[in-house]
């Protein structure tokens, strides 16, 4: 796997990219017969092998969409699909000085959007950045002297680190 021999020579950042999630139409087609398999081989594939060589607490993992998907299923095809939803999404930190083996957050009965209290994508971005050891509260100057904060609403996700 490429991205686990980049990280093995010492690549600080190496980004995976996989397509083919907008499934507007065949949804459950496509994610059991292609996306799922392709997205769970790989994924376990380099957290197991990082695990294996003694990286995964110096490497920060993070995966995630674009968006969520809709919960209720349209019918532009005989299958059906899920459309773009922002209300609600999912995303997988590991390494680092993430705590694995936890769920932080859960949906509501029906996936339309937080059981309790949402985790916002600033926070996200918070949490991440500290797990790469960048204090998420750094602020720059633009070249105008115009100040820019890294993150400006986010609060780290304690739970992932206790």
């Amino acid at each position: 796997m490429l991205s686990l021999r980049l990280v093995e020579a010492g690549v600080r950042l190496v980004s995976v990219q996989l397509g083919g999630w907008d499934t507007h139409q065949d949804n459950f087609t496509k994610l059991k017969t292609n996306n799922l398999p392709k997205l769970d081989a790989g994924r376990s594939g380099l957290l197991v092998g990082l695990e294996q060589r003694g990286l995964l607490e110096s490497t920060a993992v993070f995966v995630t969409g674009e968006f969520g998907r809709t919960p209720k299923i349209n019918q532009r095809s005989a299958e059906g699909g899920r459309d773009h939803y922002p209300r609600c999404m999912f995303m997988l930190m590991a390494g680092g000085a993430v705590r694995g083996g936890q769920v932080i957050g859960e949906s509501d009965d029906t996936a339309a959007g937080p059981r309790h209290e949402g985790i916002s994508p600033d926070d996200v971005a918070a949490s991440f950045y500290y797990n790469l050891g960048i204090d998420p509260n750094l602020e720059y100057d633009t070249t105008t002297g115009r100040p820019i904060t890294l993150v400006r609403d986010g609060s780290i996700v304690k739970q992932l680190f206790a």
